[in-house]
């Protein structure tokens, strides 16, 4: 009788079967994006980034990037939840924090002595700033006609 072995297989390079946040991993980016860009923010545009949409617009910015990249983005928001427990009294999970919590925690994070801790949160920023600057409204109010904003749901 011959014997049957099992071998797993990677699935090819940017074939991801779930590039779609889970609901747990889309309210901590809800919770980073409006800890990073709060209602009423300081540029006299009253969106903030529940308003503007900010959680879903990185979503779909990565939809069409490499695996390795949406998995990224999957980590640091596992991490940033996981860090915020050491930072919190009482301990919780940066979702799970008051606004003035999760600030704390992210600041803490920005100022951490660990380069990689840092880069984590400068990486969160960028993608929440980024999609915030490129909404529409955002962009006509600060009058930016730069390249990279498009219409809303171009794909290019």
């Amino acid at each position: 009788m011959e014997e049957m072995r099992l071998v797993a297989v990677p699935p090819p390079p940017g074939s991801c079967t779930a590039r779609r946040l889970t609901r747990h991993e889309r309210r901590v980016l809800e919770a980073v994006a409006e800890a990073f860009i709060p209602s009423g923010g300081a540029l006299g545009h009253p969106a903030g980034a529940a308003e503007a949409g900010v959680a879903g617009r990185v979503e779909r910015f990565f939809l069409d990037a490499p695996a390795a990249h949406w998995w990224g983005l999957r980590a640091a928001l596992c991490a940033v939840d996981l860090l915020a427990i050491g930072w919190s009294d009482p301990p919780a999970t940066l979702k799970n924090l008051t606004p003035r919590g999760r600030e704390r925690v992210l600041v803490a994070l920005g100022h951490h002595p660990f380069y990689p801790v840092r880069q984590l949160f400068f990486f969160l920023k960028l993608m929440c700033c980024m999609q915030y600057y490129e909404h529409p409204e955002v962009a006509a109010h600060l009058g930016a006609t730069w390249p990279c904003a498009r219409p809303e749901g171009d794909p290019s």
